[in-house]
């Protein structure tokens, strides 16, 4: 248990860390790099990284593909090509906090998505939270004036990373029932090519 504890720590930690770095890369390199042939590259590497672990584990039958090839292309089309080219072509318009900012409200859309489907129960607590934290996401986007969130220079990425933000919802509640038996690391390798695949073709037009 403590094993499993300590690489579901680590899970977390690394999915933070390609969130953050996600923001920093889109703003830093705004205009500078071809969008998709970055999210190409970056997703390539991922799952080329992690290709032994999720090879050896389709091997032993823990990722049965003929079931789960449409899942997999499912999430790796949400988490990682929604959140790849199109955060980085936002970040040519709008700041890495609007992107960090409208990307944190992903868990929201998860428990919002979560309680109408009946999955989770929600309390007056848990949905005055909720409101609060989304009440102050678009406190601070709006900078106070609430006209600026459809009339502002940044309206437009903004829009872009809610679509990325709506897709790395659906690809959280989507990854864990992709191949159960799988490890995580196993499942990231496969989005992550996934999500290559995807972002080829557009990244083929930049070049």
């Amino acid at each position: 248990a403590g094993c499993l504890g300590a690489i579901a720590l680590i899970g977390f930690i690394l999915v933070a860390t390609a969130q953050a770095s996600n923001q920093i890369l889109a703003r830093g390199l705004a205009g500078s790099v071809p969008p998709f042939a970055l999210a190409f590259f970056r997703w390539s590497i991922v799952a080329i990284g992690l290709a032994p672990i999720a090879l050896a584990e389709i091997r032993a039958g823990r990722v049965p593909l003929g079931k789960n090839i449409w899942p997999i292309l499912a999430a790796g089309f949400m988490g990682m090509f929604l959140c790849g080219g199109p955060v980085y072509v936002a970040g040519i318009s709008t700041t890495a906090v609007h992107i960090a900012l409208i990307m944190g409200l992903s868990p929201i859309t998860v428990l919002m998505f979560s309680a109408i489907r009946g999955i989770e129960h929600v309390g007056p607590l848990q949905w005055l939270g909720t409101a609060l934290a989304l009440a102050g996401a678009l406190l601070i986007i709006s900078g106070g004036h609430w006209d600026k969130l459809v009339a502002s220079a940044a309206a437009s990425g903004d829009a872009l990373v809610v679509i990325a933000m709506l897709g790395w919802s659906g690809y959280t509640l989507l990854q864990s029932r992709v191949a159960p038996k799988a490890s995580l690391l196993a499942r990231i390798s496969l989005f992550s090519g996934a999500g290559a695949l995807f972002s080829l073709p557009l990244a083929a037009m930049e070049m």
